[in-house]
This record gives C-alpha cells, structure tokens and sequence, in this order.
C-alpha cells in the first residue's frame, strides 16, 4: 500500500512519512496572568485568547492585548516562538492558527513549538 496520494498539490512529491505530533516538536499550554493587576497587562508583548482567532484563516490573528515579562514570570503563561501551530483546546476548541512572531496565550491553547527541521 502506498502513501502516496492520488490527488496532491504540485509542491509535494514523493511518499508520505507518518509521525506523531509529538516527534515534531514540543507542546506548550499557555496562561492568563491575573486581570485584577492592571500592571500585568502594560507591556508590549502580544497575548492572545480564542476568540481572538479568526475563523477561516489560520494565519491572521487579531492581536489586541499586550502584556509585560513580569506577568510572564508571575503566571502561567508562556512564550511561543513564531510559526509554531496554535491549538485551540478548550473554550472554542478546533479554532488553530500559525504565529507570524512571538506570543503568549490563555489557557484555551495547547501550542506545538516545531522543531527547527520543520520551522519555515
């Protein structure tokens, strides 16, 4: 049996290689820092919700809060580099997104941070 579609895009060539996500890289949840503490939310570090992705176009995301390294450091938010894969696994799950730069994220995303060999 091969693993070579009949129907492909043009770019594609050759057979297909079956992995697990996880051997693509490393997940990441992300966090939301207090919003009681408006300190946490002065910063210039993008951080998005779900709803902030928007529906039909994995690679545009309405960027619209921003926090500081403080807030990094003081909840359970994370850094995700760009072009890692965002998931969305909880409220709103099945919305997905691909970074254009570094981000954080709420707790709603389990984000794949690819390994260098799949980075583009």
């Amino acid at each position: 049996m091969s693993n070579s579609p009949k129907l492909r895009f043009a770019e594609f060539s050759g057979e297909w290689e079956e992995k697990k996500l996880g051997t693509l890289g490393i997940f990441k949840g992300g966090g939301t820092p207090s919003t009681s503490n408006k300190k946490y939310w002065e910063g210039d570090i993008p951080w998005i919700s779900s709803s902030d992705l928007i529906d039909k176009n994995i690679h545009n995301i309405n960027i619209n809060r921003f926090i500081n390294k403080t807030s990094i450091k003081e909840s359970a938010t994370k850094i995700i580099p760009a072009n890692s894969i965002l998931f969305v696994s909880r409220v709103g799950v099945g919305k997905l997104a691909i970074s254009k730069s570094a981000l954080c994220t709420s707790q709603d995303f389990t984000n794949l941070i690819l390994n260098l060999s799949f980075r583009t």
